[in-house]
């Protein structure tokens, strides 16, 4: 007859015989003396000899032994409420009694043992983490838990010379005679800015765009970065180099029009100066190539039309000029 002054509630005694009389015991047992009631909540730790002795002429006694355990203690929790899926593992810190088990709600990789998450292998949502502890006085405690994904970003350029450069054990995307460098393409969270250190670049910081003075066409390589703007941003780290000389510059020009943005009827105007074949390519967000087609450009307005079967969504648009390359994002709705 162990009680945990954890419990809630009172415990009444079973009684046989008769049931008239007095109970007592030690000072430190909360007890009723009619009743026998105990209340473990407000007792004090320890052993107990309880006994009843009987009302009446010719009184009688008996006795019970009763231990008061400690109230069990299951309290726990994590360094944050939140974590991005890219973090860290978090492990918990266990304010109460160790050797218990976790558990989770569904989608959820939790080590039963040590309570460590693994983030990259649970799915993004919220969660219910539990932590129960079995002994004499059993308890449990639970916390929520929240597991945001995190951003992520491959820059990748379709025209450039990639090298892998063993001074600074990187690739190196090289660029000759191209001013400006184009935009690259952002295959994964989109909408980050890019940003560098390299001395005398005029980048456009939302779109990654290089214009260099012409007279400084040989640079490099440079440290570029691109960065998403979620809960859980991501770094992408690239590198550019660039190589001319004055007698082969080409000049890649801001002569294009698109539009309308966004297209309801599934066509776009492409207006332009130029007179020359053009090879367009147009990718979703997630980098799959949904069209491809050849376009003969003449000045003033060209008409493109989008696959009949295209999802209504938003688009990269590229159109390809030989050496020159220009994007633009368009929506479909």
């Amino acid at each position: 007859t162990s009680f945990c002054t954890g419990q809630s509630g009172v415990v009444n005694p079973v009684q046989t015989g008769v049931i008239t009389g007095t109970f007592s015991a030690a000072t430190g047992l909360s007890i009723n003396s009619t009743t026998g009631v105990i209340t473990p909540s407000s007792s004090t730790l320890g052993n107990y000899t309880v006994t009843f002795t009987t009302s009446g002429s010719c009184p009688g006694t008996a006795s019970v032994n009763i231990q008061i355990l400690s109230a069990g203690n299951a309290d726990f929790n994590y360094s944050a409420s939140s974590f991005c899926s890219n973090a860290t593992n978090p492990q918990p810190t266990i304010n109460g009694i160790t050797g218990g088990t976790f558990i989770a709600t569904n989608g959820l990789s939790i080590n039963s043992i040590s309570g460590v998450v693994n983030l990259s292998a649970s799915a993004p949502g919220n969660y219910t983490i539990y932590y129960t502890v079995s002994g004499s006085c059993p308890a449990s405690d639970s916390t929520t838990l929240s597991i945001i994904q995190a951003d992520a970003a491959t820059i990748s350029y379709a025209n450039a010379n990639a090298i892998f450069d063993i001074n600074i054990q990187d690739t190196v995307y090289g660029f000759n005679c191209v001013n400006p460098i184009p935009a690259p393409f952002i295959i994964g969270t989109q909408g980050g800015s890019f940003a560098t250190n390299g001395a005398g670049v005029y980048l456009n910081t939302t779109n990654g765009e290089i214009l260099m003075p012409n007279n400084n066409l040989n640079f490099g390589p440079y440290l570029f970065t691109y960065t998403t703007t979620g809960n859980c941003p991501y770094i992408e780290s690239f590198w550019i180099s660039s190589s001319c000389s004055a007698t082969t510059l080409i000049t890649l020009t801001d002569n294009f029009k698109i539009y309308p943005i966004p297209t309801f009827d599934g066509f776009i105007n492409i207006e332009t100066d130029l007179d020359m074949n053009a090879e367009i390519e147009i990718y979703n967000l997630i980098g799959a190539k949904v069209q491809t087609q050849s376009l003969k450009l003449i000045p003033g307005k060209n008409t493109l039309r989008l696959r009949e079967d295209l999802a209504k969504a938003d688009y990269l648009l590229f159109v390809n000029l030989g050496k020159e390359k220009k994007m633009f994002k368009i929506s479909y709705r």
